[in-house]
């Protein structure tokens, strides 16, 4: 059994009470609490000079800026570059005010490229960590194209269109020295090989080797 709460004096109208729970010990009702609560003044008043137009203005908060008018965006346009070069497709591009940092890349198109260039990479980059002894950032793309998108082992075109296909001329990333025997995961070390291809090469060293990545 709770017991009841002893009488307690409300602030509003100073008359005594029996609250029904502790967190209710301030004001006896609503009539009380709300006209109490409306007429309260604000726990403090601040008094600052805006950096933007140097007036003062007062804040129930610390500001540096008056108004969203004179708050500067995180890069002026003064300070933007007159041209940048794309990331993707190396073309000189004008980067635009955007309120925060000016992009690398001239369009959505290259940005989603670089996107996925970059997760291309760290899938591969994942699965040679679990073995390879040296591990550098090898897009399979890359090594596709420095191939000609011909497979190094047998000779034969492999369209982009089938990469992630089962089609036997679909162009897989191949270790010429098998991460299984401790090759590296490296331009070096890697190349365009048919599907059909990689599955007979298994975990056998088959290729030649590059002089340079």
């Amino acid at each position: 059994m709770t017991l009841p709460l002893p009488a307690i004096a409300c602030k509003g109208c100073q008359k005594e009470f029996f609250p029904r729970k502790k967190m209710y010990s301030t004001y006896c009702s609503r009539d009380c609490a709300f006209p109490a609560k409306a007429a309260a003044p604000y726990s403090r008043i601040l008094i600052a000079t805006c950096k933007g137009c140097r007036t003062q203005f007062t804040s129930r908060r610390v500001r540096q800026y008056c108004s969203d008018a004179c708050r500067p965006s995180s890069t002026w346009p003064s300070q933007l570059p007159a041209s940048k070069t794309c990331r993707t497709c190396a073309k000189e591009y004008v980067p635009m005010q955007t309120g925060g940092a000016p992009s690398e890349y001239c369009s959505s198109d290259c940005r989603d490229v670089a996107a996925a260039a970059c997760r291309r990479i760290g899938k591969a980059k994942r699965q040679a960590l679990l073995v390879a002894a040296t591990i550098e950032d090898v897009d399979p793309y890359v090594v596709f194209t420095r191939d000609r998108w011909r497979c190094c082992l047998c000779g034969i075109k492999t369209p982009r269109v089938k990469r992630g296909t089962y089609d036997d001329d679909a162009p897989e990333l191949d270790h010429i020295i098998p991460l299984a025997k401790k090759g590296e995961h490296s331009y070096r070390n890697t190349q365009c090989a048919c599907r059909a291809c990689n599955i007979r090469k298994s975990d056998r060293p088959l290729g030649q080797l590059l002089l340079i990545g």
